[in-house]
């Protein structure tokens, strides 16, 4: 077990700071079960712990890790359409005043609030169905089930309570998905075990049953877009539908045809997991697709950080051939690359990530003035004016105007070296060759070394 959490957090460094307070509860689940059990794991478990807790409180306090977030019930609501459309919620995230989410006050919101909570966890059925390993004698038997179980519970149980401005806390959730993955193979496995030919035909006519119903799901649903009537309130009792046939199923399994429990668990689980099998081929099939096919660059929201092809090999030159210690001077602050500006979504970072030089300004977003302003105007954090004012009016000033003094100054107060210009952002400043000369440009990118 020691060896386990000892690969667990080495793993784990480097990752999100969201992985600790998910390390944290699965640890203390696991030490909660040794000393119940009165297990010889206590003590390693109890060391492992209390190092996590260590690390969790240095992040919260001296790397300001809960930065932009806060601890709202049901909180995470917000970024839910299922929700959002119902009770007509445009408040900026991670504004909400009190402990609990301000839009469930009413008798009616709460409603729609817990139908919400139900459907975004029956969406993640097959990564939560693994729990019910619990309910076997053998599978509360294995700390590591018990470990999985409480990493599982506290990055769904978070993504709950976490109002976060960007929207970080869905990636609790994201993080702990593989191993509710892994839980509910397990699971299935331990409820199969020992099975002959004819039960095993058992899973394959749940599972083959789950993507049925799956189909028949979305078949409706497209029948219900295609005339027009699929609201809000739709995408919360479809999913409720699907989720009270599979109980249904469970029940009259254990009831009406006497099955054991064993039995029982593993239908449902193998229902589950064929109820995700459509999606899945379908996404897989779709990113094969999109593999095989010519490179596009649109500009709509769902690819405002694709990068092109030339973009990239400008940033790799100048990664080869520019001292590490050298500073830049860019028009990528935003994203996407087209729309610059005072008031842009300013999580434009890739070239100082792709050629590991600093850069006198780039993208501001994430900066602690910019999260201080959050809700400022009405706009996100992403969307504020930046908050060192001379530098980004030096840089205006360079690009929109070619202006030699703010060049000079940008060079001799900033130790700027290199000018880096993305023709996708503006076009390139129009500066002597004698204080700025082309030394990269490939049509795409052009980047110019400043005269000393």
């Amino acid at each position: 077990m020691v060896g386990w959490l000892v690969l667990v957090v080495v793993g784990a460094s480097g990752a999100k700071s969201t992985v600790l307070p998910i390390l944290v509860g699965a640890t203390a689940t696991a030490l909660v079960w040794a000393v119940v059990t009165r297990s010889r794991s206590i003590r390693p478990l109890a060391v492992a712990a209390g190092g996590l807790l260590v690390l969790q409180g240095l992040i919260l306090t001296v790397a300001s890790g809960s930065a932009g977030g806060r601890v709202v019930v049901l909180g995470t609501l917000k970024i839910l359409p299922a929700y959002t459309g119902l009770v007509d919620d445009r408040t900026l995230r991670g504004l909400n005043d009190g402990l609990v989410l301000d839009s469930i006050r009413s008798p009616r919101n709460l409603l729609y609030a817990v139908l919400a909570v139900v459907v975004s966890l029956a969406i993640h059925g097959y990564r939560l169905a693994g729990l019910l390993i619990l309910t076997r004698r053998t599978g509360r038997a294995d700390v590591v089930n018990w470990w999985l179980s409480g990493a599982i519970c506290a990055g769904f149980g978070l993504t709950l309570v976490i109002d976060h401005m960007g929207s970080s806390q869905e990636f609790f959730a994201m993080t702990v998905i593989p191993l509710g993955s892994a839980l509910t193979v397990t699971a299935l496995w331990q409820a199969t075990r020992g099975w002959g030919h004819v039960r095993r035909q058992l899973v394959l006519w749940a599972t083959a049953s789950g993507c049925v119903l799956t189909l028949l799901l979305e078949y409706f649903v497209r029948e219900r877009q295609s005339a027009g009537g699929y609201g809000a309130l739709d995408r919360l009792l479809f999913p409720m539908l699907l989720l009270a046939v599979v109980a249904v199923a469970a029940i009259i399994a254990r009831r009406r045809l006497q099955c054991s429990a064993g039995t029982t668990l593993a239908i449902f689980l193998t229902v589950v997991i064929g109820a995700v099998v459509p999606s899945q081929v379908d996404s897989v099939a779709r990113a094969a697709y999109r593999w095989v096919q010519p490179v596009e660059y649109p500009s709509d929201e769902e690819h405002v950080d694709f990068l092109t092809t030339g973009e990239l090999e400008s940033m790799m030159w100048l990664r080869s051939n520019t001292g590490d210690s050298e500073v830049t001077v860019t028009n990528v602050h935003c994203r996407p690359l087209d729309q610059q500006g005072p008031l842009c979504d300013a999580r434009g970072f890739w070239v100082v990530g792709l050629s590991g030089r600093r850069s006198v300004l780039e993208g501001w977003a994430y900066t602690r003035e910019a999260k201080a302003a959050h809700g400022v105007g009405g706009r996100i954090f992403s969307r504020q004016l930046s908050p060192f004012v001379e530098r980004a009016g030096l840089i205006e000033a360079l690009f929109d105007g070619a202006d030699l003094d703010a060049l000079r100054k940008l060079r001799d107060d900033y130790d700027a070296r290199w000018i880096v210009v993305a023709h996708r952002a503006g076009p390139v400043p129009a500066v002597p060759a004698t204080i700025a000369s082309v030394r990269f440009e490939n049509g795409e990118v052009t980047i110019l070394e400043i005269a000393e």
